[in-house]
């Protein structure tokens, strides 16, 4: 009953679907819970995506990981269980899910992430942690990504509010290059940044240092033939 519960409720608050009505008939329990129409709507979607897809990452995280958990029962040597699922939705088709023995719903999008190593640039906005250590960057894309780290990688080290390029192993969308479970290897130096008042300094030396030669190329190639 739990499961179902959970099942109805996907993404939401548990106190959005109300309390539930239990009932014992002769060879079954029956749950009945009033929910809100957003909720009803929600998983009437979810049972005919899942239906249609067989993808596990098309529907919501929690309803998942029931499906997963009543297939896994199913599809056990000797067992006789079988799941029949019925979302009705006023105005609308009942959807209809059935899980057998015989079916194989999967995170598909798994499929889709591949080990990746990359040099990543960014400004360190966090770093530390009690017992898993790790380090924060913002990518120049505003983008904010978490690293596993180790202590002898962290410790002792002035990265934090700093500019770093970092060595990372992870894994990477091929579709969308979104970066995953991301692992620190090595902090390289970091980068420098350019000092403007110094550089202008520069640019004024230099145009004093010059000013009275007109074509610099020809004074160079002068010196070559002196």
């Amino acid at each position: 009953m739990g499961e179902v519960i959970a099942l109805i409720q996907g993404d939401n608050h548990r106190s959005e679907i109300g309390l539930p009505s239990v009932a014992i008939t002769p060879g079954s329990v029956k749950l009945v819970s009033l929910v809100p129409a957003f909720i009803a709507a929600s998983l009437h979607q979810d049972v005919n995506t899942l239906r249609e897809s067989g993808d596990l990452d098309s529907i919501s995280p929690k309803r998942a990981e029931v499906i997963e958990s009543w297939q896994s029962r199913s599809a056990k040597e000797g067992s006789k269980r079988r799941y029949d699922l019925v979302a009705a939705l006023a105005d609308h088709p009942s959807a209809y899910l059935q899980i057998t023995p015989d079916t194989h719903y999967r995170h598909l999008q798994q499929d889709f992430w591949v080990r990746a190593e990359k040099y990543l640039t960014g400004r360190v906005v966090d770093m530390g942690g009690k017992t898993k250590p790790n380090l924060h960057l913002v990518l120049s894309s505003g983008e904010s990504l978490k690293m596993d780290a180790t202590e002898s990688l962290l410790e002792g080290k002035d990265y934090l509010y700093r500019t770093m390029t970092v060595y990372i192993v992870a894994q990477e969308h091929i579709h969308t290059g979104e970066i995953r479970n991301a692992r620190l290897i090595e902090v390289l130096k970091p980068v420098r940044q350019v000092d403007e008042e110094k550089l202008k300094n520069l640019w004024h030396r230099g145009r004093e240092a010059w000013a009275g030669i007109a074509s610099p190329t020809e004074w160079v190639e002068q010196l070559r033939e002196s």
